[in-house]
């Protein structure tokens, strides 16, 4: 699904983040809440572009949906220092769909976004 959304719209090269500690610490995710997951950030840090797709474990949607919705908070409040950092944090977009939660930061986040929820709802 994160091919998909990657794929949509042009993406800076992007690298995928599997450190727990990262996850954790730098994400703020609780990995106990998460079933299966597929982070990926901008690997040029003047850029901002992540793609975090979640398929919780039973009964942990709302928790999951929630901590993305603080990345959002963080990725606006703090993480955008440059222009075209704030226009990707100020389009991101965070919601649910199907067994899946997720956040996508790029300035074309809505498109993306509907490539995503094709490819769930087929």
């Amino acid at each position: 699904l994160a091919e998909v959304v990657m794929t949509s719209v042009e993406f800076p090269a992007m690298m995928p983040i599997e450190d727990e500690a990262m996850v954790t610490e730098f994400f703020a995710l609780t990995l106990d809440n998460m079933a299966e997951y597929s982070i990926n950030q901008q690997l040029i840090s003047a850029l901002l572009a992540e793609v975090i797709i979640v398929k919780p474990v039973e009964g942990k949607a709302d928790a999951v949906l929630e901590e993305l919705k603080a990345r959002k908070t963080y990725l606006i409040d703090t993480a955008a220092f440059y222009p075209d950092q704030e226009v990707s944090a100020a389009a991101t977009v965070v919601g649910s769909a199907g067994d899946y939660v997720y956040l996508i930061c790029h300035s074309e986040a809505a498109t993306a976004e509907e490539a995503l929820l094709a490819a769930i709802n087929g």
